[in-house]
């Protein structure tokens, strides 16, 4: 009975220290698990943390953008992402800078980051201009080391035109000159210090309004500048190519690219000429001074554009009736004279560029230029 009795006792007890063993081996397995699960938290919560942070390098600097593709397809893709990139960056950091400029004192205590904005905006549009171009310039390349006819390279050469002279030159002029600054003119002169007006004293306020009215119309009038002369230069470049081709000059041509190529390297180095930078600070002089904000189409203006675009008709009608009978004397009688002519409408043209436009008159000014370098390339006339 006695050793009965030990056995049962000896099997309680084994039985509780298994119990015991288990729920140790359980309780370590919830320690391993609840470990496991802080390491990869950490891990992932770190990982986040650099990806904020890369893409926060990304989101705000674009001088990281490079010109590349190696197929039509993908120059134009990139291209578009490359405007589509540089729009983003600068409404992300509007939206930042509005958070820091929502009253107006807050403006006045942060106005030296907005006057910086405006500067960035300028600089990122200088910037994507050069790149369309080199977009433009490698897209050229690309049609002249295929094998085919000067005159399907020739047809080829519209895509440039299409796309980034038309499509992407109008969605940089859209997003940045129609969109972001007027947002910025809207939220500032129009917004914030205009609702001071019951607060602040007259002398300060008008000060202060008429500085940031200073800043947005200088950045407007070099934004403007600054996109009109890449297409212009993207449109000259297809036109003296199409010449080549249509002549059946690829050598020309490809000293076209070359050309090209070394002006857009002078660009990027900051070489201009004495008039264009005393015609940009001119621009600036005009602007500051400027009181009118009509959004009408002056007579005058108006006119000389019509009357432009007019002569730009007469001419190409004149250039092809020579072309197809060079030898006519009275023809060639004539062409001095229309060639000169030309260049005079041509200057007087784009010195209207130069002038105080507002804001449809600038959009009427863009219109024209773009239907009459259609015109001209269709016609296939060196604007050279």
């Amino acid at each position: 009975m006695e050793n009965e009795e030990k056995k049962i006792e000896n099997t309680k007890i084994g039985k509780t220290e298994k119990k015991s063993t288990l729920k140790y081996l359980i309780a370590g397995l919830v320690s391993i698990i609840i470990i496991l699960i802080v390491i990869v938290s950490i891990l992932l919560f770190n990982g986040k943390n650099n990806d904020n942070k890369n893409s926060t390098t990304i989101e705000n600097n674009a001088s990281n953008i490079s010109v590349k593709g190696s197929s039509y397809e993908e120059l134009i893709k990139n291209a578009e992402e490359d405007e589509k990139k540089v729009v983003a960056i600068l409404e992300s950091e509007f939206e930042n800078l509005k958070k820091e400029t929502d009253t107006y004192d807050k403006y006045v205590t942060n106005k030296d980051k907005v006057k910086l904005f405006y500067d960035k905006i300028v600089t990122e549009t200088d910037n994507f201009g050069i790149r369309l171009r080199e977009y433009s310039l490698k897209y050229a390349e690309l049609i002249m080391q295929e094998n085919i006819s000067s005159d399907d390279k020739y047809n080829k050469l519209d895509d440039i035109y299409d796309e980034f002279y038309e499509n992407i030159g109008d969605d940089i002029y859209d997003d940045i000159y129609d969109g972001i600054l007027d947002d910025l003119y809207d939220y500032y002169y129009d917004g914030i210090l205009d609702d001071a007006y019951d607060t602040v004293p007259y002398a300060e306020l008008s000060s202060t309004r008429s500085n940031e009215y200073k800043w947005c119309s200088n950045a407007r009038s070099d934004v403007y500048k600054s996109i009109s002369n890449s297409r212009s230069d993207i449109y000259k470049f297809r036109s003296n190519m199409g010449s080549k081709l249509y002549q059946e000059k690829e050598d020309k041509a490809l000293e076209e690219i070359e050309e090209f190529r070394q002006d857009i390297e002078k660009i990027k180095n900051g070489i201009s000429s004495e008039n264009n930078i005393a015609q940009s600070m001119e621009n600036k002089q005009e602007n500051t001074n400027a009181t009118s904000n009509s959004e009408e189409l002056n007579t005058d203006f108006k006119n000389a554009m019509d009357s432009y675009e007019k002569y730009i008709d007469e001419y190409i009608a004149f250039m092809k009736k020579y072309s197809e009978n060079p030898t006519d004397t009275s023809l060639l009688t004539q062409y001095a004279s229309m060639l000169t002519k030309y260049q005079q409408a041509v200057k007087d043209f784009e010195n209207w560029n130069t002038k105080n436009l507002n804001k449809a008159e600038q959009k009427y000014y863009v219109e024209v230029q773009t239907r009459v370098t259609k015109k001209l390339a269709d016609a296939s006339i060196d604007m050279q």
